[in-house]
C-alpha cells in the first residue's frame, strides 16, 4: 500500500548536518511516510551517513544516489521515485517539528485534498535555538490556486515548508534543472493553476537553517534565475496564458525587484541594471513609482562610490 507522504530530502555535501534532519523527519507523531534521501553526488561523507540511517530503518528510508546535477534534479529524482500521495520537501539542513506531517494530514483531510500546502517557518542557526517551540492552534487559510493567494498578499514560495499533490508535480514536469537560484519559486508559478491552496500560519512546522553564505556567488545566480524567469515569462511558458499575465508579472517582479536590488549592494550592476530595464514596463503598469525611481538614483549612487 502507497504510503501518504513521501518526504524528499537532496543531499549534497551535507555529512555534518543530514543526521539531524534525518532525526527530525523520523521523529513523527504521524507515521504513513516514506522518505527518499537524493545523494547529488556527495564528496564528503554524505553518503555514509544516509546509508547507516537506511540501514537502522530499513523499507522507511530510499536512498538513491546520483552524479551531481544540482538541486531541482535531486528534487525531480525524489519526486519520481515517490509513492506517496503527497509529497513533502524537507532541504538537508532544515528541521521538522514532531507535529509536522500530523499538521499537514489534517489540513489535507479537512480541507478536502488541496493540490499545495504551503507552511510556515522559522529561521535558526543551532538546534538549540528551536527546543522551546511549541505546537500552537491550527490556523489555515485556503485559496482556489496559487495565483489568487499571493496575487493578494506575499506568500512564501520556497520548498521547505511545501507539500504538493504528486500528481500535480508530475503534470508540471518537476522543477526546473537549472543552475540558478529561484527553481523554488518557479516550481510554484508552473503550479500555478494547481485547484486548492492552503496556507497554513499556525502552528510552525519547519525550522529553516541559515548560514553565512557566499553573498557574491548567490546573487550571481539569483540574478541568472530572475532573468531566465523573465524571459520564460516574455515566451508564455507559464501557465494562466493572457488571463493571468499581470497576476503572472506581479509575482515574478516581486521576486525580481529584490534581487535587482541585492544586485547593486553586491556590486553586479549590469544584472541588476538589466533586470531592471526588462521588467521596466511591468512595473510601471503595476504602479511600482518608488521602485522606478528609486532603483535608478541608487544604481548612480552605488556607481559613483564604487569608480
Amino acid at each position: 500500500m502507497s504510503p501518504f507522504f513521501s518526504v524528499i530530502i537532496p543531499a549534497y555535501n551535507c555529512g555534518h548536518l543530514i543526521g539531524e534532519t534525518l532525526d527530525s523527519a523520523l521523529e513523527q507523531d504521524f507515521d504513513d511516510f516514506e522518505i527518499i534521501v537524493v545523494n547529488d553526488g556527495s564528496t564528503d561523507n554524505t553518503r555514509d551517513v544516509i546509508e547507516t540511517y537506511a540501514k537502522k530503518q530499513g523499507m522507511r528510508i530510499q536512498v538513491i544516489h546520483q552524479k551531481n546535477i544540482g538541486e531541482g534534479g535531486g528534487r525531480n529524482r525524489g519526486i519520481y521515485a515517490a509513492q506517496g500521495k503527497y509529497l513533502a520537501f524537507l532541504d538537508q539542513d532544515d528541521l521538522w517539528f514532531p507535529w509536522t506531517l500530523k499538521t499537514y494530514y489534517n489540513v489535507i483531510l479537512s480541507k478536502n485534498y488541496p493540490s499545495i500546502l504551503i507552511a510556515t517557518g522559522t529561521e535558526f542557526h543551532s538546534r538549540e535555538s528551536v527546543i522551546d517551540i511549541r505546537e500552537d492552534k491550527l490556523q489555515a487559510f485556503s485559496y482556489d490556486d496559487y495565483f489568487s493567494a499571493a496575487c493578494r498578499q506575499y506568500i512564501p514560495a520556497g520548498t521547505p515548508g511545501t507539500v504538493v499533490n504528486a500528481i500535480e508535480a508530475h503534470r508540471v514536469g518537476g522543477l526546473s534543472e537549472d543552475r540558478v537560484i529561484g527553481i523554488d519559486q518557479e516550481f510554484f508559478l508552473k503550479l500555478g493553476e494547481a485547484k486548492g491552496v492552503v496556507h497554513i500560519t499556525s502552528p510552525v512546522t519547519v525550522a529553516i537553517r541559515r548560514h553565512e553564505g557566499n553573498l557574491q556567488l548567490n546573487v550571481t545566480m539569483a540574478a541568472r534565475g530572475a532573468l531566465l524567469f523573465i524571459d520564460k515569462e516574455c515566451r508564455s511558458m507559464y501557465p494562466g496564458k493572457a488571463d493571468r499575465k499581470w497576476t503572472r508579472r506581479k509575482i515574478i517582479s516581486r521576486w525580481t525587484r529584490t534581487v535587482s536590488v541585492q544586485c547593486l549592494r553586491a556590486k553586479y550592476f549590469e544584472q541588476g541594471w538589466m533586470i531592471y530595464r526588462q521588467t521596466f514596463i511591468w512595473h510601471l503598469y503595476l504602479g511600482r513609482v518608488k521602485y522606478l525611481l528609486g532603483f535608478p538614483l541608487k544604481y548612480l549612487l552605488e556607481r559613483a562610490l564604487n569608480t
